[in-house]
């Protein structure tokens, strides 16, 4: 019986990742109470934070460098590392603590060992289920923070530029 519920435990844990200094952080395997923890979060914090940054992306007097600073600038770090919290099982205080190249670690992790696009997919769902409003898509938030239009100005600026700097053929 032991043995049936070692088993069963090893399932639990999908990964590890190496820290810093050397010890190893289990990456849980993605849980239904997990999952609506994100989807909650993402539909009262998540929301209200959205809220204030989406002022910030819609106002077309502020450019897209100077706007993804400003929005980075209204992030709160405990808001930022919450869903980490949330997948690993751990305090804010210890999410804090992962430095980017472990954030990145477990996220390629749950890359790895999970679907995780379908698992965003049910997420997206259950949101809308819970909330009945439609959860941003990550391209949403991109053309929000960086217009299309602005885009392809930011291009065509480019491209002249770099055909003012070539010397044409009677200066060479």
């Amino acid at each position: 019986m032991e043995e049936i519920l070692n088993r069963l435990d090893d399932k639990k844990i999908i990964g590890k990742v190496t820290l810093t200094d050397g010890a190893k952080l289990n990456v849980p395997k993605l849980s239904l109470s997990k999952i609506i923890g994100v989807v909650k979060f993402i539909g009262t914090d998540g929301a209200r934070l959205y809220a204030d940054i989406r002022e910030l992306l819609l106002d077309e007097s502020v450019g897209g460098v100077e706007k993804l600073t400003l929005v980075m600038g209204e992030l709160k770090e405990n808001q930022l590392i919450r869903i980490f919290s949330i997948l690993l099982d751990i305090e804010d205080e210890e999410a804090l603590s992962l430095d980017i190249n472990e954030m990145l670690d477990v996220l390629l992790v749950y890359v790895e060992k999970t679907n995780i696009k379908k698992t965003f997919l049910q997420i997206r769902t259950l949101y809308k289920a819970l909330y009945n409003k439609e959860m941003p898509t990550f391209k949403d938030l991109m053309n929000d923070l960086f217009p299309p239009e602005e885009v392809e100005k930011m291009k065509a600026q480019q491209q002249a530029a770099q055909v003012q700097a070539e010397p044409s053929h009677g200066e060479k």
